[in-house]
């Protein structure tokens, strides 16, 4: 059976960054309905991206003509309708976060799935900031209210794959409160993927050392308990012994055990 596939769906490349993103809480703007919202920021060098989101945009505006159309007698052309690829260094100039790249505003009135570069769930909602990089899965749809028209970008998912500078001018408390280990690896100018990967393996390295010291001080513990319970045995069974062989010399020798009774009397 042939899968059907959405053209007006797209999922961004892994250079893609996430600015004011709002995808923990839904925002209200001007008393409308609150959503979750992104904006995207796509490098224009990711050709692949780009031209598979002007594609499902114009796949959006064929499937939405009548929408568009509306009252009029014919459909208002893609290039003067409101476009959702926008170009940040003409509508951004001067802002280096924009700076040759295109954006785009999604937003959603349900929350997006949001999961890491291993597809597992991220509920910390301190991973997720506007800076991060990460694949963006949304889908384009055509708009007409009272005639303001155009394609909107709806959000449905989101995979972060790896960290980036925050935006807006405000750090996250891991960096600001980064341990000493941080700094150490700072020293070797390693970017942000191979510190995590570092970090990884001091931490299982520390994990590990902690487990062996664990495990080396109960098999010390038991071995203790054994040590002592044997002890305890082996001279429970030799004064069992000595008793046996007092009571065996008294049956064999009667006459030299009245003897030594005698002295103790005497």
């Amino acid at each position: 059976m042939k899968k059907f596939k959405n053209l007006t769906k797209v999922i961004t490349g892994v250079d893609t960054r996430w600015s004011y993103a709002n995808v923990w809480d839904p925002k209200s703007i001007n008393g409308g309905t609150p959503k979750y919202s992104v904006s995207l920021l796509i490098p224009k060098s990711d050709t692949v991206t780009i031209n598979k989101v002007k594609a499902a945009i114009q796949a959006a505006y064929e499937e939405g003509e009548s929408k568009l159309k509306g009252n009029a007698r014919v459909c208002p052309p893609l290039d003067v309708i409101k476009n959702p690829l926008r170009d940040g260094d003409k509508e951004r100039p001067g802002d280096e976060t924009y700076r040759n790249c295109y954006f785009i505003n999604a937003n959603s009135p349900t929350a997006p799935g949001i999961v890491d570069a291993n597809c597992q769930q991220i509920i910390e909602r301190s991973e997720v900031y506007s800076g991060v990089y990460g694949r963006a899965s949304i889908n384009f749809y055509a708009f007409n209210s009272n005639g303001n028209c155009g394609i909107a970008c709806g959000l449905n998912n989101l995979q972060k794959i790896r960290d980036g500078e925050p935006l807006g001018g405000k750090s996250r408390a891991e960096d600001d409160f980064s341990s000493e280990d941080d700094d150490f690896l700072s020293s070797w100018k390693l970017n942000s993927t191979q510190k995590n990967i570092m970090k990884g393996m001091v931490k299982f390295m520390t994990n590990e050392i902690l487990n062996s010291i664990i495990t080396d001080s109960i098999r010390g513990t038991l071995f203790a308990v054994v040590l002592f319970l044997c002890g305890f045995g082996l001279i429970s069974i030799w004064k069992w012994l000595i008793n046996a062989a007092k009571r065996v010399l008294l049956v064999l020798f009667p006459n030299w055990a009245k003897k030594l009774q005698n002295k103790k009397d005497k």
